[in-house]
């Protein structure tokens, strides 16, 4: 990959702080000429910014099915905003915008950008909440155009006794890769969540996936189904709230018959293994387990700590590979 001149971090700060004021303007106008009752507001802008340290102990493109089995840290920022109007009690309409930087400290052809546009659309029905929505996310690695990934689908969700709340939704995908085109594909993706809630106001969220993907090359087909599964306590430290998260995922993949290979880069390294499997069928087992701290320090800060651990084994030796992720960070939010 060519090297150019990184876009600083400090700019995903900037874009935040800028956000930040468009907010509280908005919020501001809104307060001085609605005159809708504090039961129903008819607009919200919401907007949050995060800035962590960030330790990877094998850095990896898992989209392009490749790993360094080598370890570094980075910086991570984030900045999103998010607008939303509620004309009705039934009508609801939402569109945000978000932008994340993560930069490494020695492999700089890691450094990844991504930049997620999203709105959706629902309507409160007697019985269920229908809604339509729409996500487009571009991302840039080591400052070159990598992907572009955009997701339709429509949903239904509605409450479950009185604790309980279930969603079900239907998405179309279409992935294009800038530099392996052969990895360009279409999706059909389905998932049903369903979410209960203690008295304690700990809930737990569980979550059924199917996802079958055709691609250019018949190699990168596959058929998969997932799982995954959190469980959210909230205690209290010092009078603020402090929220403890753990979470698990898993994934099964099993894809089409056919070569399969990485992208390759100037160098030649890290995206250049091409392998022939043997049988000509890949397999992947993949298995996630997360656990999270957060804090609410102020009423506008947070302090967040997070680990991962990813077990991903697949008969593709270049995507057959553990990682352990670490993460400490602020994040500022209106």
């Amino acid at each position: 990959m060519s090297h150019k001149t990184p876009t600083p971090i400090l700019s995903v700060l900037s874009l935040s702080i800028a956000l930040s004021l468009i907010g509280k303007i908005a919020m501001a106008s809104q307060s001085e000429n609605s005159t809708e009752t504090d039961e129903h507001k008819v607009v919200n802008v919401t907007g949050e910014a995060y800035i962590g340290a960030h330790h990877d102990s094998n850095v990896n493109v898992s989209e392009l099915d490749t790993n360094t089995d080598t370890s570094d840290s980075a910086i991570k920022g984030n900045a999103k905003l998010k607008l939303a109007l509620m004309p009705t009690d039934k009508w609801q309409f939402t569109a945000s915008a978000q932008h994340s930087e993560t930069r490494y400290n020695a492999l700089s052809d890691f450094d990844l950008a991504i930049t997620t546009l999203s709105g959706e659309a629902s309507y409160q029905l007697s019985w269920t909440k229908v809604g339509v929505h729409h996500y487009y996310a571009n991302a840039d690695l080591d400052n070159n155009a990598f992907l572009t990934y955009q997701q339709s689908g429509v949903s239904l969700a509605n409450s479950a006794f009185t604790q309980g709340y279930w969603r079900l939704s239907v998405d179309t995908i279409d992935k294009s890769f800038e530099s392996v085109p052969e990895r360009d594909a279409d999706a059909l993706s389905s998932r049903i969540d369903g979410f209960w809630f203690f008295e304690n106001q700990s809930f737990i969220q569980m979550g059924v996936k199917y996802q079958n993907e055709e691609a250019l090359n018949q190699a990168f087909d596959y058929t998969s189904y997932g799982i995954d599964a959190s469980y959210t306590y909230p205690a209290n430290l010092w009078g603020n709230a402090l929220d403890i998260k753990l979470g698990y995922e898993m994934e099964n993949r099993h894809y089409g018959q056919g070569s399969q290979r990485s992208e390759p880069t100037s160098s030649g390294a890290p995206f250049s293994e091409f392998e022939q499997q043997a049988g000509g069928r890949r397999e992947d087992d993949r298995h996630v387990f997360k656990a999270s701290i957060e804090y609410a320090a102020m009423e506008n800060l947070d302090f967040i700590v997070s680990t991962q651990y990813k077990d991903y084994a697949s008969t593709l030796v270049s995507a057959d590979y553990q990682e352990t992720i670490a993460e400490i960070g602020v994040r500022f939010h209106f």
